[in-house]
């Protein structure tokens, strides 16, 4: 092992615990587009990774988003109809 290897081990294993892999995959489960600054701070993914997890991670937020809209849309025409709105 070499010094650049062994220094490169040495980093990542002090590394923040909310910056590995598995923190960053909880942390967007849980905070969704509000993790993505872990995401792109961690040195665990690649910039491919980091773009892909990126837009799809926005592309379920913008979904999420406009599903609620749909359903409390569906919702509020229910109560109008049936007089309670």
């Amino acid at each position: 092992m070499n010094l650049e290897n062994r220094e490169s081990i040495e980093t990542k294993s002090k590394q923040k615990w909310y910056l590995k892999w598995w923190s960053v995959f909880a942390l967007l489960f849980i905070f969704g587009p509000f993790a993505l600054p872990a995401l792109w701070k961690s040195r665990d993914f690649n910039i491919f990774w980091k773009w892909s997890i990126t837009i799809s991670v926005m592309g379920i937020t913008v979904w999420i988003v406009w599903y609620t809209w749909v359903i409390s849309k569906t919702v509020l025409d229910s109560f109008k109809a049936a007089g309670l709105y």
